[in-house]
């Protein structure tokens, strides 16, 4: 069973971490059968596409050159078993859309395709991408590529049961089926065990603030309509490395260091210096210390606007602020969907709406793919968002990152008609970024800058978390 921040504060010791990890073991959540609440992330989603059933996030699985296409299809069947999610379907009705979970769901569509050339790979990932059918479960298909020397497992799932946190535990799930006959490890809670946390917090939620952001009056892009297109830059290995190794260092995420780059292209678009902006984040946090979704499959993605102002600001000074504004609201971003979608109070409910359509969406992926040394399974690249070319855009643009092969990748998104606008803001924003960790790389060489190692010895522990419990217990 994994070992949580929380049970090494509260263990202190190995003995204690071990009682921790046996206690939890024992620990069986209440699967969720039936009838279950929609996610806020779900609702909005099938309240603004039309097409819910086109919309998809696909993986590519490497395996290990001994694994048969039998074992691989046996295990899957055992991750539908295991994880609510891959039984969860969605229904149309009077009253809108509904959501049930069987409690055993059907066969998974699994399918061999022996390929000789890149048009075979193309033909099978385009069979695999089909719509599904959102009444029937499980709502995700597998490919077995091989062309007889090397095999890959290409999954695709309907993006209402995933998210980028879900497919890394699918992954290492299914990896450990392939590699031992034990049973995977526990799922604390279920998907009805969060949404009934965050229906019973809504009525805490600071309204006001989130209104505030959802009532500014703040300029968009200018967005076209029609089919959309992406623009790709990829940022140098040695600013990319130089992003992970020493972001904490500088005090900024991976993912501000990156938000800085795109408010600067955002303002130069939308002729502006106060920005909205929509970031998308995990959305896992509880404030019920019995609910903990860390390994629970499904869509739980927390998307809440932002109202930005970098009047005045450049480089490294602009990049704090946005860093800064972003993060007075970040803590509780998951918030604004619970107010907007779960709140008993209709009116509140309303006066949370934004239009989407002229404003920009920032997505962080992360780096999904990690070291599969002596692994059955491992992800092979990128989580990709699946969806017909023509489909209309929900937000004016997106702005998508992640990082591939010890790159960062930036990917703008936006209609055909905006694909020169977009195209000179990606140019900006991977200049902007690549600007602003030289100026902050520059800052950090003088000598006595870099903070000495801490040694925390167990008092020191013992010492930091009763001031971190007692910060706990001051929060509002």
């Amino acid at each position: 069973m994994p070992i949580t921040i929380h049970d090494v504060f509260d263990s202190m010791t190995v003995e204690g971490l071990a009682a921790s990890a046996d206690s939890a073991a024992e620990q069986r959540f209440e699967r969720s059968v039936g009838p279950v609440e929609l996610t806020p992330i779900q609702r909005w989603f099938l309240e603004t596409h039309e097409m819910p059933q086109h919309v998809h996030q696909a993986v590519t699985v490497g395996l290990d050159p001994g694994v048969a296409p039998s074992d691989v299809e046996q295990a899957l069947q055992s991750l539908v078993h295991h994880h609510d999610a891959l039984r969860q379907t969605f229904h149309i009705g009077e009253r809108g859309w509904s959501s049930d979970i069987a409690e055993a769901g059907g066969h998974i569509d699994f399918r061999v395709f022996e390929v000789d050339d890149g048009a075979g790979v193309d033909a099978a990932h385009a069979q695999l991408r089909m719509p599904f059918d959102l009444g029937v479960s499980p709502l995700l298909r597998a490919g077995f590529v091989t062309d007889g020397a090397t095999s890959k497992l290409v999954l695709v799932a309907n993006h209402l049961v995933v998210d980028a946190v879900s497919w890394l535990h699918l992954v290492d799930d299914l990896d450990y089926l392939l590699a031992s006959d034990g049973d995977l490890p526990a799922i604390t809670s279920s998907i009805g065990d969060w949404i009934t946390s965050l229906s019973e917090m809504s009525s805490n939620i600071d309204i006001d603030a989130w209104a505030g952001i959802a009532a500014a009056d703040v300029p968009g892009v200018g967005a076209g309509t029609g089919p959309r297109t992406t623009v790709r830059r990829v940022l140098p290995p040695d600013t990319t490395s130089s992003i992970l190794e020493h972001a904490s260092e500088w005090r900024f995420g991976v993912d501000e260091l990156i938000a800085a780059g795109a408010a600067i292209s955002i303002a130069d678009l939308a002729g502006s210096s106060v920005l909205r902006l929509f970031v998308e984040t995990h959305g896992r946090e509880s404030d019920d210390p019995s609910v903990d979704v860390t390994r629970t499959v499904g869509w739980f993605t927390a998307l809440a606007p932002h109202v930005v102002d970098v009047t005045g600001r450049s480089g490294v000074e602009l990049a704090e602020a946005v860093r800064d504004q972003l993060r007075f609201r970040s803590d509780d971003a998951r918030d604004y969907g619970v107010a907007r979608y779960l709140h008993p109070d209709a009116s509140v409910r309303m006066s949370m709406e934004i239009d989407h359509a002229d404003h920009v969406v920032l997505n962080h992926l992360g780096r999904p793919v990690g070291a599969h040394a002596a692994r059955s399974a491992h992800l092979a690249g990128p989580i990709e968002l699946v969806r017909p070319e023509d489909m209309p855009g929900v937000f004016g643009m997106e702005v998508a990152s992640f990082i591939d092969n010890d790159r960062l990748v930036i990917e703008w998104t936006a209609p055909m008609s905006d694909l020169d606008r977009i195209t000179r803001a990606a140019d900006h924003m991977a200049q902007s970024i690549e600007s602003i960790v030289a100026e902050l790389s520059g800052a950090s060489e003088g000598p006595g800058d870099a903070a000495p190692p801490i040694d925390l010895d167990a008092g020191t522990l013992g010492k930091l978390a009763a001031a971190l419990e007692a910060a706990d217990g001051a929060a509002p």
